[in-house]
């Protein structure tokens, strides 16, 4: 059986996070065949990124094999780096390293992040986020959302493992993947494992299920927003009238839909009641910089005002 990889690039800038390990290296073999593949009438061009949490001492290995695959692909290669220190926790990594790649995407004005997630990914993130007690947005990953794009989610571990052995590529495995004193570790290396296989395809179904769900809401949400002043705007009447748990969640999908992230339920729900009960002239800071300005009948999104 011939082992193919099948990944649709459209034309455009996209950013592709390469951490140095199997899955990563096989998203850049698979994209960078299909980019040469293209007709140059049509260009597509791929930024290859790297981020160095500065969790451990052979990080900076990782770095430089990656930035030879990129030589080798005739990429651009870029990299940013911290030191978060070996007891970092995996939100601190996770947040440091989204922020570096979208201000990386904005100055090269990319299509979208592309990230090497794939079906066994899926499963962990569903199984750790339900054990977090996130909502929706946390349940499942999804292969298109906000602006990253997942291209290998349809693909598990051992379908992308027999792929990078088939075309004989080199990668470099993470030191830490074994430690279960991180929660996605343990989950994948002892709660996954001892699931059978027809828990585990149950677990899958409960995901699609969800993910349709999802995308159920999601088509009414937008409905929602159309009936709203302008896109940074919302009208408080409208917003009052919901449920409160529809308001949360609309007010979310807002939030999102204007490219604020990095956003807590503390958040949310705080803005919801002050949507729905702040005195006009009243301003209530979202994140990072980002206030929402409170008039009588509307709420709006603004950027907060530099002090000087």
């Amino acid at each position: 059986m011939v082992l193919v990889i099948e990944i649709t690039l459209k034309p455009g800038t996209y950013v592709v996070a390469v951490s140095g390990g199997v899955d990563s290296v096989v998203l850049l073999d698979v994209l960078s065949k299909r980019h040469a593949s293209q007709n140059e009438i049509q260009p597509t061009r791929l930024v290859i990124a790297h981020f160095d949490h500065g969790m451990r001492k052979d990080s900076k290995k990782d770095r430089q094999f990656v930035a030879g695959l990129v030589e080798h692909y005739g990429h651009t290669f870029v990299y940013g780096e911290t030191q978060l220190g070996k007891d970092a926790s995996e939100d601190a990594a996770r947040q440091a390293r989204y922020s570096f790649l979208r201000k990386l995407m904005d100055s090269v004005d990319a299509r979208a992040i592309v990230t090497a997630h794939h079906q066994d990914d899926a499963l962990e993130t569903a199984v750790f986020n339900l054990l977090r007690g996130t909502g929706r947005y946390g349940v499942m990953l999804r292969e298109t959302s906000e602006d990253i794009w997942r291209p290998l989610l349809p693909y598990n571990k051992n379908t992308l493992r027999a792929y990078a052995k088939k075309h004989n590529l080199h990668w470099r495995e993470d030191s830490t993947n074994q430690d279960t004193s991180y929660s996605r570790n343990y989950i994948r290396n002892v709660l996954l494992k001892q699931l059978s296989s027809k828990q585990r395809k149950n677990l899958d179904n409960y995901i699609n299920r969800t993910r349709q769900l999802d995308e159920d809401i999601e088509a009414c949400l937008a409905q929602l927003l159309h009936q709203q002043p302008s896109t940074y705007q919302l009208n408080r009447e409208f917003f009052s009238a919901l449920p409160h748990m529809v308001a949360k969640e609309f007010l979310v999908y807002w939030l999102r839909q204007n490219q604020v992230y990095g956003f807590d339920r503390k958040t949310i729900e705080r803005l919801s009641v002050a949507i729905k009960t702040g005195r006009p002239g009243k301003r209530y800071d979202v994140v990072d910089g980002k206030i929402i300005a409170l008039a009588t009948q509307s709420a709006t999104l603004k950027n907060q005002p530099r002090k000087d």
